[in-house]
């Protein structure tokens, strides 16, 4: 399901602030809230969902990300989960027409392959 109203998109936009959250508490601490984690992967899967909130498990699922999203509009302090944020949203802007989808995969594929020939070379 599509975010239509801005409801939905909001309740999009906390999931991707929620999921951004968890990347940095991992990055920083090694650590990170297993229902947070579990809201996020769960979330991947629901693709017949009745609504957004449905999407996450209800409104109580994403209260971290809605949390992140509030403190980063009153009072923005958080710039590395913010920049998360917004990486995402231009890498599904660059992928949503199916020619960037098909460049951004081949530039990938490209990036792996020489990575993995690197590797199997002990390049640094």
């Amino acid at each position: 399901m599509a975010p239509t109203t801005q409801h939905d998109q909001i309740i999009a936009l906390a999931g991707l602030f929620q999921a951004a959250g968890l990347v940095r508490d991992i990055a920083h601490n090694g650590r990170y809230s297993s229902a947070a984690y579990e809201t996020c992967i769960t979330s991947l899967f629901q693709i017949d969902a009745d609504s957004s909130e449905e999407v996450y498990g209800g409104l109580q699922q994403l209260r971290p990300g809605l949390r992140l999203l509030i403190d980063q509009l009153r009072q923005p302090s958080d710039m590395e989960t913010t920049r998360y944020v917004l990486s995402l949203l231009a890498l599904e802007h660059q992928t949503e027409s199916p020619a960037g989808y098909a460049a951004n995969a081949a530039s990938g594929h490209r990036t792996g392959t020489a990575a993995h020939a690197a590797f199997r070379h002990g390049a640094p």
